[in-house]
C-alpha cells in the first residue's frame, strides 16, 4: 500500500486526507500481522510443549507396560514355584502318614 500510495503522490492523483487514509489502513494491516506473527509464536511454543508432555507421558506409558510384563512374568514363576512347593508338601504329608502308618503297624507287633 506504501508503494501504491508512492506512486500516485508523484501523480498528484490522491488528495492529503486519502494518503493519510492509506497510510492508517497499511499501518493498521502492520499491526495486525505482528498480532498474528505473536500469536503464531505463542501456539507454536504450546505446541512444543505440548509435543515435549505427550514423549514424556509415552514414555512413561512404556516403561509402566514394560514393568506390567516384567511383574506379569516374576507372578507367573512365582505361582509355578507355589504350587510346586504345595505338591512337595502333599507328597511329604503322604510320606509321614505312611511312615506313622508303618510305625504304628511295628510298634503294634
Amino acid at each position: 500500500l506504501r508503494d501504491f500510495a508512492t506512486q500516485l503522490e508523484t501523480k498528484s492523483e490522491i488528495s492529503e486526507k486519502e494518503r493519510e487514509t492509506l497510510f492508517n489502513e497499511s499501518e493498521t494491516l502492520k499491526d495486525k500481522n505482528n498480532d498474528l506473527e505473536q500469536e503464531i509464536t505463542a501456539l507454536r511454543e504450546e505446541l512444543t510443549s505440548a509435543r515435549s508432555y505427550l514423549e514424556k507421558q509415552e514414555t512413561l506409558q512404556s516403561s509402566s507396560l514394560e514393568t506390567e510384563e516384567m511383574l506379569r512374568r516374576e507372578l507367573e514363576g512365582a505361582t509355578r514355584d507355589l504350587k510346586e512347593r504345595q505338591n512337595s508338601v502333599v507328597q511329604l504329608q503322604k510320606q509321614v502318614a505312611t511312615l506313622q502308618s508303618e510305625l504304628s503297624d511295628h510298634t503294634a507287633k
